[in-house]
């Protein structure tokens, strides 16, 4: 007589990693995108259409997760998924165009070219590119008003991709306070934005989301600023180079579609 057993395996989903193109905010999984763990170096993800990278059975409760790719700068951030959500342990991981990412043609963009005092390549220097003018807003706050110390704002007037991870300066028409804030999850049908830190301040309704990109130098020193779909035709900008105690800031006119070449600059 013989006997069958059935034997039903199942594995426990420990991490989601959403790899998101800072250029187009969507998620991305093509560039030769590869995401580690540094811990379990061997513990490789099951890799799902659309830039989703799956974890399974991981031991242990954080996590050091590590991108690369052949477009895109390294990035390595730390993660624990229960902070995040224990039944959707979903991180997202803004990935960084390089120099020679593929651009499409009428991109707005601006190139320089990093050296310290010693003219070396500050790899450590930190760019930032905030977009001032009301015409770039992103969104606009909707409701009443947001106040002091929430977690989460309402959003319309939505122009153009968003996603989490995104850096935006929040800003007051009526008396001009402003803050930076960091999208950490965004429901699209109620457009609610979830942030990473409260706010420091109340805002009225009709405050402007303003983009913010942030970026850093390649081994060689190259940076590129990319400035997110749609731009207007002409706005202003104000760049931030960060390298150590030495801080570089200069305002801009940008136009819309064109690339705006700066050079070399010497961070000190």
């Amino acid at each position: 007589m013989e006997h069958y057993y059935s034997l039903k395996i199942s594995t426990r989903v420990s991490l989601v990693v959403c790899t998101v193109d800072d250029y187009t905010a969507g998620l991305r999984s093509g560039g030769n995108i590869s995401v580690l763990l540094k811990e379990y170096p061997r513990k490789k993800p099951v890799r799902k259409p659309g830039g989703y990278y799956v974890f399974t059975d991981l031991p242990g409760d954080s996590y050091s997760v590590l991108v690369r790719s052949d477009v895109y700068l390294e990035e390595e951030l730390f993660i624990k998924p229960g902070e995040i959500d224990p039944n959707n342990p979903r991180a997202y991981i803004i990935l960084k165009p390089c120099s020679h990412y593929p651009f499409p043609e009428g991109a707005t963009l601006i190139r320089a070219s990093l050296r310290d005092a010693d003219g070396r390549v500050p790899r450590d220097a930190v760019v930032k590119a905030s977009m001032l003018s009301e015409n770039c807003a992103r969104a606009r706050l909707s409701g009443e008003k947001a106040g002091k110390g929430e977690e989460a704002i309402f959003l319309t007037n939505i122009a153009g991709g968003m996603s989490a991870g995104d850096f935006y300066l929040l800003k007051d028409k009526a008396d001009g306070r402003q803050e930076y804030c960091r999208i950490a999850a965004l429901e699209a049908d109620t457009r609610r934005c979830r942030l990473y830190e409260p706010l420091r301040f109340s805002y009225s309704r009709g405050a402007l989301l303003l983009p913010v990109f942030e970026t850093r130098p390649d081994e060689r020193g190259e940076v590129v600023i990319c400035f997110r779909e749609p731009c207007p035709d002409n706005f202003k900008v104000k760049l931030q180079f960060n390298h150590g105690k030495n801080l570089f800031e200069k305002e801009l006119d940008i136009e819309g579609g064109k690339t705006t070449v700066l050079g070399f600059i010497n961070l000190g």
